[in-house]
């Protein structure tokens, strides 16, 4: 029996566990347990019936790079980060102050469409790096995929709509009042700077603030992993929701308060979501594993 510790790069939710998990649960293979926090796999296995190169195999193909030992951790991204954020803020002061204009408007059901649209637009790329894989699957059989993109774009926007409007419905139970409003757009804001560290690794020990979906959520990941069925796989997309972006919306569309409200908040961001992921399925013959690993950085 061999006993080995595969450190994995490219796990960017809890989500990853089973997925890694289900991949592996092949013959010779006794037993894996695979951890998020860690970025970490811990697997059992029979020497005699599987080798150390077909188990890294089996996690490459599913997207992930897998390595003996840690990373090193990079804060170049953290410092582009930073930066941008001061200069973008820096701007922001600026221009208000100077102008008089103020370009974010203030976060109500009637104008914050358009921002919610716009954080779509940003989050796609870091769609490309969760869901970028259930696209090449169904495009690669697809007959037609300008009518499976279509019927994925349609089925991740229905079900971004359902589960956005059972969150506003959850909320319209709650008294929110303007200032536990403002505070729900604030922690979804948290939600999404927590998220976007996670990525960058620089501090794991944040890995440890996610929501994990419930257990009997994973056999939906997993189904959306393997299904070859575009409607299908937008639909289960929007179960995810161990994704960063989604739990910060989620919590944005209890904080409407109404079922409508908060389904048209998250069809809105759906939307969003689809023309960076979309392209990245037409061009993605013409990407290779390293790009998308690339995009994943610029995404966080």
């Amino acid at each position: 029996m061999g006993n080995i510790i595969v450190h994995i790069s490219g796990m960017t939710c809890g989500s990853c566990e089973k997925i890694l998990e289900d991949s592996l649960n092949v013959y010779g293979v006794k037993k894996v347990r695979a951890s998020y926090e860690k970025s970490a796999l811990r697997i059992k296995f029979d020497e005699n019936k599987i080798s150390k190169e077909e188990i890294f195999s089996i996690i490459s193909k599913n997207g992930y790079t897998p390595n003996d030992k840690k990373t090193k951790k990079s804060k170049v991204y953290l410092s582009i980060a930073l930066g941008l954020g001061f200069l973008l803020f820096g701007a922001y002061i600026l221009i208000k102050n100077t102008m008089g204009f103020d370009f974010f408007p203030d976060l109500t059901q009637k104008t914050s469409l358009l921002l919610l649209f716009f954080l779509g637009l940003l989050t796609g790329f870091h769609c490309i790096s969760m869901c970028g894989g259930f696209v090449i699957s169904y495009a690669a059989k697809a007959k037609s995929k300008v009518r499976a993109h279509l019927e994925y774009g349609v089925g991740k926007t229905v079900g971004y709509a359902l589960v956005g409007g059972l969150f506003g419905l959850f909320g319209s139970f709650i008294a929110f009042t303007p200032q536990i409003r403002g505070y729900a757009a604030i922690i979804a804001g948290l939600f999404l700077i927590i998220f976007g560290l996670n990525m960058l690794n620089i501090f794991p020990w944040l890995r440890k603030i996610i929501i994990k979906p419930p257990k009997f959520l994973n056999k939906y990941t997993v189904s959306a992993h393997k299904s070859k069925n575009p409607l299908k796989i937008g639909l289960l997309n929007s179960l995810l929701i161990a994704c960063g972006p989604l739990q910060a919306m989620y919590i944005y569309a209890a904080a409407t308060g109404d079922f409508f409200q908060g389904a048209l908040s998250l069809a809105v961001f759906g939307l969003g979501t689809l023309p960076a992921l979309l392209s990245f399925g037409v061009v993605a013959s013409m990407i290779s594993a390293g790009s998308t690993k690339k995009i994943l950085k610029v995404s966080a």
